[in-house]
């Protein structure tokens, strides 16, 4: 799975479907409005710490070798 959510193919900052552009479609659903902030290489979602949340669905296997950055 690879979401950049400074990378335009990613997330296009609208839309509740954050990318997978990995080319596995592990694609993501944004829920109750995260915020997108910023542009280019500095982009990043803001949640409000009330009810915001990323739906990374049911087929997501965790599996890691060198970690990951939420």
């Amino acid at each position: 799975m690879d979401l950049d959510a400074s990378n335009p193919s990613s997330y296009a900052g609208v839309g509740t479907v954050w990318y997978d552009i990995s080319g596995n479609n592990y694609h993501c659903t944004l829920f109750n409005g995260p915020s997108y902030v910023g542009s280019g290489s500095t982009a990043y979602f803001y949640f409000d710490g009330t009810n915001d949340y990323i739906d990374f669905g049911s087929d997501i296997e965790y599996k890691s070798t060198g970690g990951w950055t939420v």
